[in-house]
């Protein structure tokens, strides 16, 4: 009981601090794209209010994320619980500067071909970071099995 609730308040703090850098996340990912020629417009404002709820859910499954892969492995050691913390952040960064480089060579074909704005739902970019938390956490979890699969002891 103490440790879900220790996981639930993590998850409350997360919440909050994704609350307040989601304005952040999304100004620094729209200025890495080229958008001299193209303008990124919102017809709604529900595109801004789902893609602002995806992120804060997406930063504040953290905790969670860390509490399904401690079921999984149970991290025996302070750096191990570290690097599954840095491993799922990482993958889920690493998943959305991607998107980031895709959304790059998109955004230069239309400015190439005169298209002058494009939608922000196209973008998905709290999507991209959430998918990547969640691929990191089942590479983790993979990781780990195979380690202690393939090191256990012959008895």
């Amino acid at each position: 009981m103490k440790t879900i609730s220790k996981y639930f308040g993590l998850l409350i703090v997360f919440g909050l601090v994704a609350y307040v850098l989601k304005d952040y996340f999304f100004s620094f990912s729209i200025e890495q794209l080229p958008t001299e020629k193209i303008q990124i417009i919102s017809r709604t404002i529900q595109e801004h209010f789902y893609a602002q709820l995806i992120f804060v859910v997406s930063f504040a499954s953290i905790p969670l994320l860390y509490y399904i892969v401690s079921l999984i492995i149970q991290p025996k050691y302070f750096t191990q619980i570290i690097f599954i913390h840095l491993f799922i952040i990482v993958f889920g960064i690493i998943i959305w500067q991607f998107r980031l480089w895709q959304l790059n060579e998109k955004l230069v074909v239309l400015s190439e071909n005169n298209f002058t704005t494009i939608s922000f739902s196209f973008l998905k970019l709290e999507r991209y970071l959430l998918y990547g938390l969640l691929i990191g956490t089942a590479f983790i979890s993979l990781f780990f099995v195979i380690t202690k699969y393939i090191y256990k002891k012959p008895k």
